[in-house]
């Protein structure tokens, strides 16, 4: 099944817009309200005529945005249908497609050149993932104890101090603890890999992916822009109104 990027880089642009033009009409109408209430004072008749005018553009702007959306999404329905293409799914399909796209982990910044293959092609060939992280430098073995998807747990056992590298991309987010504390990652190689330093002895080693201060910001943002736009969509009309009635 095709993912349909065209149709979200439309619609993503198309409610951007109208999502500014809706957050920027609450601090115009909020004020227009208030304008009203001040100058009639106690002619509350008038100033509910006066609401009920506005209510009157509101209706219509309200209507022609609408419109305006469901243009843009009539328009671009052909290619939010999925395309489906007739094959059989298994890891060597799969593996296959990955290689040969050349799509097998990505770019990041810490990448010195790109991929042709992968050590875990041919774990994930057999279908069983044994091996996530080796030694690079001293001598030990690791043993994979937990797969997660935001991260592994791995037992070392290193005769000497060793460095481990996982086969998975340093990026920031990316956290490990060695025998739960805190321990400092650094990408290793020409891949950018995570890799980090433990000393002889056995040990247990665990990767987590989680947010960082901007990714928070970020999704601070969203939710404040779908607050704001569902306040401007209607909830700060009975506000006009209690501004309107003073």
């Amino acid at each position: 099944m095709q993912f349909p990027w065209r149709v979200l880089f439309v619609s993503a642009f198309a409610l951007a817009f109208l999502a500014g033009a809706a957050v920027r009409a609450v601090g115009e109408r909020c004020g227009e309200a208030r304008a009203v209430g001040e100058r009639y004072g106690e002619a509350r008749a008038v100033g509910e005529r006066c609401g009920e005018t506005r209510a009157v553009g509101e209706r219509c702007a309200f209507r022609a945005a609408l419109i305006f959306s469901l243009l843009i999404a009539f328009s671009m329905f052909p290619f939010a249908r999925p395309q489906y293409t007739a094959t059989q799914f298994t890891w060597n399909t799969m593996m296959d497609f990955q290689v040969k796209d050349r799509e097998l982990l990505g770019d990041t910044e810490w990448i010195q050149e790109r991929p042709q293959t992968s050590p875990l092609v041919e774990q994930y060939r057999a279908g069983v993932i044994t091996t996530k992280a080796v030694i690079v430098n001293g001598a030990g073995s690791v043993e994979l104890l937990e797969r997660r998807p935001s991260g592994d747990t791995i037992r070392v056992e290193a005769a000497t101090p060793a460095r481990v590298m996982f086969y998975t991309r340093y990026f920031p987010g990316w956290t490990a603890t060695l025998d739960g504390a805190p321990a400092a990652i650094a990408p290793y190689g020409a891949q950018g890999l995570i890799a980090l330093d433990v000393p002889a002895g056995t040990h247990t080693v665990t990767t987590h992916f989680g947010t960082t201060m901007p990714r928070a910001v970020d999704a601070a943002r969203g939710r404040s822009a779908c607050f704001k736009s569902g306040f401007a969509c209607g909830a700060w009309r009975p506000l006009a109104r209690a501004f309107a009635a003073r």
